[in-house]
């Protein structure tokens, strides 16, 4: 602003007893005698922005404290000058991640800083200094997750702050109003997920100046907002009907029918008419995956001539679907081509079906079909890949006459998609010590060239290897890939295993192998000798597993299913006398009877070693 004195330019300025004769600002002459100046200093910016990576494994997220600080630095004033400040502006911003599986991420501290550099006044009497705004903002923006997650969302900050100026004579000083900003904006979630909502905080500040000499000082006034968005969340594919509604021969629009007549009776699906054929309700929504899961309750008696159940991966045109039957003495699984048309077995199970039971079916991301009856696994696990694409991914109930019997009546439909494992530990041995996240006994097992190994450990007692992490379920799968190093162990075996618990002297149930036999067992705690599976043989011929391929070990309720290469190869059972179901630990063996007569080469090593919950 111009110099000014009683509302006019003055007609001389005096320091002490001398006469002024120039003031001049930088380059500019603000007081020559007769005429004012006006000096505008330059606006000064600043962005700064943290990038946040890709992150493709599990669940927790902590993002960043954004923060930004833009500062007005201030002029140093010797005598009366009228100055206007610069706006000095920052911006900070996280920016999310894309994950699809579960992770924890720290992300950075962005800063940015703006300034206005001061100018150099030489003005000899008292003058007013107007300081800038300050202003400053910081978005936190939150991930798109793919996969179930757990999401705690940032605390979002800002910070804007005028500094003030060091005076030395006699001024007025007005302060800027700095405000600042912060938002957390929210995700957008396609699977299941637990949020925990951020708390977005934000914060303004003037800093006050050192004074020399009287003067006057007028405080700014500091605001600060925040605010945190409420997510959108879609969760993964889940279906349900409880059919209590008026009798009808129609299920309603969200159902699709196909074959002869059914629809609802006493608030049940039942059949309807007199035509002896099956009947199907397909829901008319799809599922996300192929690896789905169909529950229902059984509502009248079943008996055994009609069979009720579930119909999985189905097609729009309801021309090709797996088909879940229960009747009064077991249950069938098998393909079907038209409701009516050719069936063809995949697998079968016995045992006594009776009213108000829950039956469950479900076929997981290995193609594999295990069978539930009121939440304990029943039976055998059978792999068909049959109509596992995107175009089979209705699923719904059917029903059945034949002759003039009806099949039971069915309740309380939920189908959904499945995730039937999640990874709560792992290991890739690439490092020189197995170190503390394992318990050993025996041997020890240990790292070498990056594999697990028990060359030269004794093949009594076995050497066992557990890892320290916990499964969250009872039922638990254990894999790792075997690496052969062309040697052919005839005696010397290696295993992963599940169900174990070291505290209380439990090692577990494993799938062993060695170069041409394979079994399912479980070893005592003194690792001298083992027990079979039931329905299963001590040792049982195969051919060589191919040099990398994975073996893994299941084991869902009393069964236990070892795989190779996800096929299913082995199944058997123990008692949870035997194997208590709360035995939470997996892990790993292995011995070397190489020094035996027939003994065969030292074992195999083990490699890309993993653990699941099988949800």
């Amino acid at each position: 602003m111009p110099l000014f004195g009683g509302g006019r330019a003055p007609k001389y300025v005096r320091l002490g007893t001398a006469q002024v004769t120039h003031v001049i600002l930088g380059e500019e002459v603000v007081f020559d005698g007769t005429t004012p100046a006006v000096v505008t200093l330059p606006r000064a910016t600043a962005t700064a922005g943290a990038h946040v990576p890709d992150v493709k494994s599990g669940a927790a997220v902590v993002l960043p404290t954004a923060t930004a600080v833009c500062e007005a630095r201030t002029p140093t004033i010797t005598a009366g000058g009228a100055v206007a400040m610069p706006s000095a502006t920052a911006a900070a911003a996280a920016v999310a991640p894309q994950m699809s599986a579960g992770a924890t991420i720290e992300l950075p501290t962005a800063e940015a800083t703006g300034s206005a550099v001061p100018p150099f006044v030489q003005v000899v009497v008292a003058g007013e200094v107007l300081l800038p705004r300050a202003e400053a903002t910081a978005t936190a923006l939150l991930p798109s997750v793919a996969v179930i997650a757990q999401v705690a969302l940032p605390v979002a900050t800002a910070v804007g702050e005028a500094l003030l100026p060091t005076v030395v004579s006699g001024a007025g000083v007005t302060l800027p109003a700095p405000s600042a900003a912060a938002a957390a904006l929210v995700p957008t979630f396609t699977a299941g997920a637990a949020i925990t909502l951020p708390r977005a905080q934000a914060s303004a500040a003037a800093l006050l100046p050192v004074i020399g000499g009287g003067g006057s000082i007028t405080l700014p006034t500091a605001a600060a907002t925040a605010a945190a968005l409420v997510p959108a969340v879609s969760a993964g594919a889940y279906f349900t009907d409880d059919f209590n509604r008026a009798n009808n021969t129609s299920l309603g629009a969200n159902w699709t029918e196909t074959g002869g007549d059914l629809g609802i009776i006493s608030n049940q699906l039942a059949v309807q008419g007199t035509t002896a054929s099956r009947r199907a309700a397909i829901y008319n929504s799809q599922t996300v995956t192929p690896y789905q899961s169909v529950e229902f309750t059984v509502g009248s008696a079943p008996n055994g001539t009609a069979v009720a159940g579930a119909v999985l991966r189905c097609n729009a045109a309801m021309t090709e679907m797996v088909l879940f039957g229960v009747y009064n003495g077991g249950w069938q699984l098998g393909r079907i081509t038209g409701i009516n048309g050719t069936y063809t077995a995949i697998g079968s199970g016995t045992v006594t079906v009776s009213s108000g039971n829950t039956a469950r079916v479900q076929v997981d991301e290995n193609n594999v079909y295990s069978v539930y009856l009121n939440g304990v696994k029943n039976g055998s696990s059978y792999r068909d890949t049959t109509w596992g694409d995107s175009s089979h991914r209705y699923l719904g109930l059917y029903v059945q006459r034949v002759s003039t019997t009806n099949s039971h009546s069915l309740d309380n439909f939920v189908g959904k998609d499945v995730t039937p494992y999640s990874l709560f530990a792992s290991d890739d041995f690439t490092r020189a010590s197995l170190g503390a996240s394992w318990t050993t006994r025996f041997g020890p097992l240990y790292i070498a060239s990056n594999e697990l190994s028990a060359v030269g450990n004794a093949s009594e007692p076995i050497s066992y290897g557990w890892h320290v992490n916990a499964s969250s379920t009872d039922d638990q799968a254990c894999e790792a890939r075997i690496r052969w190093h062309s040697r052919a162990p005839l005696h010397s075996s290696v295993s992963v295993c599940v169900r174990a618990d070291p505290a209380s002297s439990h090692g577990g149930v494993h799938y062993w192998r060695v170069a041409d036999k394979h079994g399912i067992c479980m070893y005592s705690w003194d690792g001298t000798t083992f027990t079979s599976a039931t329905g299963l043989a001590d040792i049982i011929s195969t051919t060589a597993a191919p040099e990398g391929s994975k073996i893994r070990i299941e084991a869902r309720g009393t069964v236990y299913t070892a795989f190779l290469d996800n096929v299913p190869v082995l199944q058997g059972t123990f008692t949870t006398g035997q194997v208590p179901l709360t035995n939470h630990y997996c892990g790993v063996h292995g011995e070397d009877d190489s020094a035996v007569s027939g003994g065969g080469d030292p074992p195999a090593n083990l490699d890309d070693w993993a653990a699941y919950a099988i949800l």
